[in-house]
């Protein structure tokens, strides 16, 4: 049955947008594009206080990290420096971490990179940890080892794609529909792979990280949520539909309209 909205994850992580939704009267299929295998041992955290600047990839990450450290008691030292590349993960490490965290204006590892340099300076420009996917992209230690930082990698998880042919089978039982969810850019990147379409989809996005991912693939319209938060997402979907409806060449944005012209230029 055709749907409104395909959303690119476990339909438990997606249970209260999916109700939000359907009480709008926005139908949607929770279909997840790949699977996350933690591979972190806890060994790899037994000292995390001598960390001086904590930088996560991923929301994923984040839930990793901070189920380890609660199971094991390890805390991160009180003056430590969280750091995110995108909002979507800096909000989880505020959530599971209370912490306040950095993150810089362009959402790419290059920019992260910089940011972390110009916060420790030249005096403590070491002690920095990475945790996130086995393969990591963005350019995040070309840039740190340029810049003279010392940064230690621990890959907590590889994010795999599911089998296609499952996958399209599921996707076919609700195709087609209006407008595609993304959380993580890895969804954007599963999805161009595995998916077979003629166009290019209408997408909503949380977090600028993943937004950037859509218009580096080209999609042409995407809206990205003001939040993580199932309400803000589902009023993203809202004005993406309400949009389409009006002007289906040009998709409404909480953060700016993308369209074919500004993605070519």
């Amino acid at each position: 049955m055709p749907i409104d909205v395909l959303l690119t994850r476990n339909n438990d992580r997606v249970a209260d947008l999916v109700n939000k939704l359907g009480n709008l009267g926005i139908s949607s299929a929770a279909i997840p594009l790949t699977e996350s295998v933690p591979i972190m041992h806890f060994e790899s955290l037994v000292n995390p206080s001598k960390y001086r600047v904590v930088a996560f990839s991923s929301v994923i990450a984040v839930n990793i990290v901070a189920d380890t450290c609660k199971e094991n008691g390890f805390e991160f030292s009180e003056g430590c420096i969280f750091a995110s590349v995108g909002s979507a993960t800096a909000e989880a490490v505020r959530t599971r971490f209370s912490r306040e965290v950095i993150c810089p204006k362009t959402p790419d590892g290059v920019s992260l990179a910089h940011l972390v340099y110009e916060t420790i300076g030249d005096q403590e420009a070491g002690g920095v940890i990475w945790l996130g996917a086995e393969s990591p992209s963005g350019g995040f230690f070309e840039t740190s080892e340029a810049l003279g930082l010392n940064v230690k990698k621990i890959p907590i998880y590889r994010t795999v794609d599911r089998k296609a042919d499952l996958l399209n089978r599921e996707l076919n039982k609700v195709h087609p529909w209006k407008a595609v969810f993304f959380a993580a850019p890895s969804q954007v990147r599963a999805y161009v792979r595995l998916v077979d379409f003629e166009c290019w989809e209408n997408a909503v996005a949380i977090g600028k990280t993943t937004g950037a991912e859509l218009s580096r693939l080209g999609f042409f319209n995407y809206v990205i949520s003001k939040s993580p938060k199932a309400g803000d997402v589902a009023d993203a979907i809202v004005k993406m539909l309400e949009n389409m409806c009006n002007s289906p060449q040009s998709v409404l944005s909480s953060e700016r309209i993308m369209d074919k012209g500004e993605l070519n230029r």
